[in-house]
Order: C-alpha cells, then sequence, then structure tokens
C-alpha cells in the first residue's frame, strides 16, 4: 500500500516539475526529434499504464463510488492531499496558460519493473510535447526544496532530487519530448541504455493487442506475462510451475479501462507466444458452455473452467503442440500412456475420454475446520455420467486389482465415493495442469465427474450441494456471472472474502501484515472475474472488479446462517435409525431389550426396558467405541421427558438438551459447543422453533439472536462478529 502512495505522489510531483519548468522557462525549448512514448519504456516492463487524458482519468475515478470508499482508508487518505496540490498548482495563470491546461493533451505512461529479485517499482513517462533544457529545468527544480545534483551516464544527464529529510533521491532525465522520472536510478539507466531500440513497437505479439486498445478515451493496461512468476513471487512464497508455463506460453495483453460506480471493466485481446502450448490448443477450439457454478459450493474461493465444444477435438490440437514443442518428450508422453494401459488393461479413449463433455473446472474451497489451504476439486462435465461411472468404474477396479492396500468405496449422504490410488495418472496425459491432483477421491454429481486429493474436500462438496447451497443459487455470485459468456475457453473466478484465508496463507511474512492492516479494503472487491475467448489466434479477453462495501458484513452474516444448528441437530435426533423401527403401535417383549452392533451380540448399539410391551423409561443410545450417544425418555414408545445427546469425545461433552412432549420438542431446546460453551437455545412449541432464539460463538460471545414464528424467522434479528460487537440488523417476515 505504501508503494501505491508512492506511485500516486510520482504523478503530482512530475506534474509540479513539468508545469515548473515551463511556466519558468518556456523560452528556452530547443528543437527535439518526437519520440513514441513506448520508446523510453525498458523492454523488462512488467506492465504499463498508458493515458492519452490523466487529468480526465483520475477525475471519473475520484468521482465514483469506488474511490469514495477507497479513500476512507488511512493507508490511502494522503492522496487526497495530494489532489488539492495538484489541482492548485494547475490552476496558476501562468501554468495554466503555458502548460495548456496541464496533462490533458499528453500521454503519460506508468511502467513496473522487476529491481533486484523479489521486488519492483515505478517509472513515470510523460511526453511534454516540447521539453525544457536541462539548465532551464536544474533551475526551476531547485525552487522545489530539494538537493539538486546532475550526473552523466551513456553521454546523457540525469538529474538526481535528493530529501534530506526522507532520504528518497528522485531521478529525473530528457529524451528528446519524453521527460522520465523514477526513485530508482537503474531503471532511469536503463531506460537510457535502451532508448533507441525500440523493442516494444517493434514486438508483433504487442502490436497484435496494442492496436485493439489504442483508439480508448480513459486508459490502457499492458502486461507482459515473461515476467509474471517474478511479480507473483513478490506477493507469495509459493512456488509452482504452472506460472512458469504460462510465461512462455502467453505472450501480452491488453486491455481498455473503464471504471463506474461499481465495477472496474477491463476488455482487450491476449497473444500467444510463437512455442506451442495448452493456450494454443485452446485458441483453435471453440469455447465450451460451463455450468460448474449450478453445483459447486458457495463457499468457492477460486474456480477456473477451461471450455472446448468438443474434448476430443481439444486433444487432438493438444497433442499436436506437444508434438510440434517437443517431439522426443511428446514420444515419452505416448510411451507412459501406452505403458498405463498395458499395465491396467484400460483403454483411456473408451474408458475416459469418450465420456468427457465441454467443460473441466478446478476449484480451491474457503477452509474451514476440515479442509485445508492445499484441497483442490476437480469437475469434468460429462456427456454421458453413466458411461463415466462404467468408465471410471473399470479404471478403479483394475488399479485395485494390483494394488495390496483395498480403499473401501465410502456411501456418505447416498453419495459412493471412491479412490484411485494411481500417482500422478492425469497428469500422464493432461500435463501439469493436473499436479495438485495426486491420487484422487472420486464421486458423481449430477453430469460431473468429481475429484479431490482430499476426502474432506469431496464430503464438503456434497454437503453444500445436499443442502442446496451453491453458486449457482447465490444471487449476487449468479448476478456477476451473468456479465460475462455463457461459453468461453478458460473462465476464473475468485470470490475475494472467501478467497482472504488462502491469499494470507500463501503471502509472504512481510506482505501479510499489509494484508491484514487492509482486509476491509481487499474484501471490498469482492468478486473478481477474468474470461478468454479463441478469436482468431488471439484471445478476447475480459476482466471484471466488483466492488461491493457490505461484502465483509455479508460474508460474515452467510457464515453464521450457514452454520446455523437450529434444525441439524435435532434432525440428528429425529433421524436417528434405531427411532425409525419405533411406533407407538410396536409390540416389545416384557424386559430388557437391546440391539448390538455385531451379530455375537458383544457391542451394544442400543438399551431400553419395555413395560407392557410398550418402551418406557430411559433408553440409551452408544457410539460403536461404547461412549454414550444420548440419552433418550420414553412413554409407550413416544419420546418424553428429557433428552440429552453427547459429543463422541474423551469426555463424553454434551453435544444438546431438551424435553420431548407426546414426541414433540417442546421448551427451551439447548445446544453446545465441542468445548462445552452454549451454542444456542431456542424455544420450541410443538416440534418447531417458536419464540426467542440465540445463538453464540464457541467463546461465549453473542452471534446473532431474534425470534422464531411457526419455525421462520420473524421480526427484527440482530447478529454480531466475534468480538460482540452488532454488525448487522435484518427484519424478516415469515423467514424472508
Amino acid at each position: 500500500m505504501k508503494k501505491f502512495l508512492k506511485v500516486l505522489m510520482y504523478f503530482f510531483l512530475i506534474v509540479i516539475i513539468g508545469a515548473g519548468g515551463v511556466y519558468l522557462y518556456y523560452n528556452n525549448f530547443r528543437q527535439i526529434e518526437q519520440q513514441d512514448i513506448f520508446n523510453a519504456v525498458p523492454n523488462n516492463a512488467i506492465f504499463v499504464i498508458e493515458t492519452s487524458n490523466a487529468p480526465k482519468a483520475w477525475d471519473e475515478f475520484t468521482q465514483s463510488d469506488i474511490w469514495a470508499h477507497l479513500s476512507q482508508n488511512p493507508n490511502l487518505a494522503e492522496i487526497d492531499t495530494y489532489m488539492i496540490d495538484f489541482q492548485e498548482i494547475l490552476a496558476y495563470p501562468g501554468v495554466s496558460a503555458v502548460f495548456h491546461g496541464g496533462l490533458t493533451d499528453r500521454k503519460v505512461l506508468l511502467s513496473a519493473h522487476m529491481i533486484g529479485g523479489n521486488d519492483y517499482d515505478f517509472m513515470y513517462i510523460i511526453d511534454m510535447k516540447k521539453a525544457p533544457n536541462f539548465m532551464a529545468l536544474t533551475k526551476a527544480l531547485k525552487l522545489t526544496g530539494f538537493d539538486v545534483k546532475d550526473r552523466k551516464y551513456k553521454g546523457e544527464k540525469i538529474i538526481e532530487l535528493h530529501d534530506n529529510l526522507s532520504k528518497d533521491v528522485i531521478y529525473i532525465t530528457l529524451f528528446d519530448n519524453l521527460l522520465l522520472v523514477s526513485y530508482v536510478g537503474n531503471l532511469i539507466e536503463d531506460a537510457l541504455l535502451h532508448r533507441l531500440e525500440n523493442k516494444w513497437n517493434k514486438n508483433p505479439n504487442f502490436i497484435k493487442v496494442a492496436n485493439t486498445v489504442r483508439n480508448t478515451q480513459l486508459a490502457n493496461f499492458y502486461f507482459n506475462y515473461k515476467l509474471f512468476p517474478s511479480f507473483v513471487n513478490v506477493f507469495s512464497d509459493e512456488k509452482t510451475e504452472s506460472l512458469d508455463d504460462i510465461a512462455k506460453q502467453i505472450a501480452f495483453s491488453a486491455y481498455s479501462l473503464d471504471i463506474d460506480d461499481k465495477f472496474i471493466k477491463l476488455n482487450g485481446y491476449t497473444s500467444l507466444d510463437s512455442l506451442p502450448s495448452y493456450f494454443k490448443a485452446l485458441a483453435n477450439v471453440n469455447p465450451g458452455k460451463s455450468r460448474i457454478h449450478e453445483i459447486l459450493s458457495d463457499q468457492t474461493a477460486f474456480l477456473m473452467s477451461i471450455g472446448f465444444e468438443d474434448f476430443n477435438t481439444f486433444y487432438a490440437e493438444l497433442t499436436n503442440q506437444y508434438t510440434a514443442e517437443s517431439p522426443e518428450d511428446f514420444e515419452d508422453i505416448q510411451s507412459n500412456v501406452e505403458n498405463l494401459e498395458k499395465l491396467l488393461k484400460i483403454n483411456l479413449q473408451a474408458n475416459l475420454f469418450n465420456w468427457i463433455g465441454q467443460e473441466i473446472a478446478f476449484a480451491k474451497f474457503r477452509p474451514d475446520a476440515e479442509t485445508r489451504v492445499e484441497d483442490v476439486i476437480v469437475a469434468i462435465h460429462a456427456n454421458d455420467i453413466q458411461l463415466a461411472k462404467d468408465g471410471f468404474g473399470h479404471i478403479i477396479q483394475q488399479v485395485e486389482r494390483r494394488s495390496p492396500v483395498k480403499f473401501s468405496m465410502i456411501v456418505y449422504k447416498n453419495f459412493e465415493i471412491s479412490f484411485l490410488d494411481v500417482k500422478g495418472f492425469f497428469r500422464v496425459f493432461l500435463g501439469k495442469l493436473f499436479e495438485k491432483l495426486e491420487k484422487p477421491y472420486i464421486t458423481y454429481i449430477e453430469d460431473y465427474v468429481i475429484l479431490s486429493n482430499s476426502l474432506p474436500a469431496i464430503k464438503k462438496a456434497i454437503d453444500d450441494y445436499a443442502l442446496g447451497q451453491t453458486l449457482g443459487r447465490s444471487e449476487k455470485f449468479v448476478d456477476f456471472r451473468d456479465n460475462f459468456s455463457p461459453k468461453s475457453n478458460v473462465s476464473m473466478f475468485i470470490q475475494m472474502p472467501k478467497m482472504y484465508t488462502n491469499l494470507y496463507q500463501f503471502s509472504s511474512l512481510e506482505d501479510r501484515k499489509v494484508i491484514t492492516e487492509n482486509k476491509e479494503l481487499i474484501l471490498s472487491f469482492a468478486r473478481i472475474g477474468f474470461q478468454l475467448n479463441s478469436d482468431d489466434g488471439m484471445f478476447q479477453n475480459f476482466i471484471l472488479a466488483e466492488h461491493d462495501t457490505a461484502a465483509l458484513v455479508d460474508d460474515q452474516l452467510e457464515l453464521i446462517v450457514n452454520n446455523l444448528s437450529d434444525s441439524s441437530s435435532v434432525n440428528t435426533i429425529s433421524k436417528l435409525d434405531i427411532l425409525k423401527d419405533i411406533s407407538d403401535t410396536t409390540q416389545f417383549t416384557e424386559g430388557p431389550y437391546k440391539i448390538y452392533f455385531d451379530a455375537e451380540q458383544t457391542v451394544a448399539k442400543f438399551e431400553a426396558m419395555a413395560v407392557g410391551s410398550k418402551l418406557n423409561g430411559m433408553a440409551k443410545l452408544y457410539f460403536e467405541n461404547g461412549k454414550i450417544q444420548a440419552n433418550l425418555n420414553f412413554a409407550d414408545n413416544i419420546l418424553s421427558g428429557e433428552c440429552s445427546y453427547y459429543y463422541n469425545d474423551e469426555n463424553s461433552t454434551q453435544k444438546l438438551l431438551c424435553e420431548y412432549t407426546n414426541g414433540s420438542i417442546n421448551g427451551l431446546f439447548r445446544e453446545f459447543h465441542e468445548n462445552g460453551a452454549q451454542k444456542s437455545t431456542i424455544e420450541y412449541e410443538d416440534g418447531m422453533p417458536n419464540g426467542e432464539a440465540k445463538y453464540f460463538y464457541s467463546t461465549g460471545s453473542l452471534k446473532m439472536e431474534g425470534e422464531f414464528k411457526d419455525s421462520l424467522k420473524s421480526g427484527r434479528w440482530k447478529f454480531y462478529d466475534k468480538k460482540g460487537e452488532l454488525i448487522s440488523k435484518k427484519r424478516y417476515k415469515k423467514g424472508i
């Protein structure tokens, strides 16, 4: 964030320098060759921001609701001061007249460059059209209060402005009509050293994308992917081969920038490197339709979808790219595939490729108590889900025949979960994209095959799908996604409030403090989307960032509401297997009644007493390890009286306590966290929540409170954060 402030400071300082120099010494101009502004940008720029009307661009940004919110951040508060100074300088009659309104008709570039191994900094370039001579400029700069020095580099003069208080040094030079400014002397030297090479305007990949946006009015943004891995490593300690692959495959992106009160939009194109690649294969096929959001958890932090109209066409293109890039490596891949098929006695075309539909998606969930930041979900669309089940079933069966360790299929909430005990199975034929998917767990949801490197993650996917808590049922996500094409070659979506934990975990220690301090600001960009669609050997690009000041509060409320226990624990009791076999007409033999886990009747599951052929009095339900699961009370086969339920832990911690009358919960329903702290208190009437309700964090602080009427939220509810501070109020009528 401090780096961002410095960037803004550069901007205003340059205007002061340029305006002051022209105003004081406008008669000292020399004849110069007019240079294109990109001639001064060193070839190693990470990204470049270009505008032909900086004041207009800045005005549009600062008048938006986005800026109104950002400017409230303490780290950005100084910018308002810079703006006032800037406007006052341009208001001077002499400056305004000679400088022709400031920067209105002048091109300005901001370029970012790597400095050292893990940092970056900026250079500003202004097309002055005319430029003061160095003697005049030096005299003007001495009026700014800096200690002004100058030196020669490769025959050119560099002016140094030394700030004796901050010890910062600002470096300035002139290249014909171009004024260059930076806090890093090496950047100025590099620009002078390579100023006549004109590598940007001679690069066909850059020209191809730059020409698509050059006529835009506000601003343009250019990204150089060769520096992508180095740039990412500034912010993250995580190393991954995929970043290097992207840098090899993609050349440049160019975008036109637009801002309104809610969105930051970038439209443009991406050019590909001449080398064969995964992206080139996608650029040569028609996009596919994506619908993974309809079944994926609304707790998805990151989602990437690869689309193709026909998988076999895409795979043929991918094969061609592999062949062209490295024939020897491709022969190794083919050999590995053939060996895999012979070893397992499978046919990948028949068992796998023939049923793959239009989409392969990768997702990461927000980590919780069960899932980890490294967990990944892969979803493969099937054009015939039964064919997919048969194909995967055959592959798994063949693997298990050769594996000494057998994995018993799990049935979880009526979903079968299998396990593919083959390391690197998908990477053999689909490349590094699948490097994180080792020995996956597998299940099927609608017409998708769901795979994960984590059993808890795949259970999380099933849980949220079963509860209807999916992206497709999230109104805000659906509204956001509607801005994008339903068909694409590559789509990526980030839900920033849910991505925050991942962002924090993978950041360097130095950056974590900044991320924490600016959490609310970061999370205010609630949703970010990116899409690529093939277009004549390039990709048409669209990036959208949605700004939502309520994103943090909404996310906190979503977590609170999604984790409510007013029905889950009640359902735990009412759906106990043992109760399904007991009705008011069931006849029991007089005396003790027991059910066992095992045929040998050594491990008790349920113990009760039958009096007059009906269960009466206390009954006990046990976990398979012998610990108490529940104490129930019956009156003539009907739950009646106090009921208590326990966690399966060392101390048999109480989970809930309630009172039954004639088979229905009545009175105060109490639930507890695993640490014993109160979790909820809810008034029940005839088996339904009806009355006051309170929910608590495991720390004991109040989470939410309100009232139920006929099991639906009614009236005003209040929501609190973990510190006990009120974060929201909402009025409900019949649950809405």
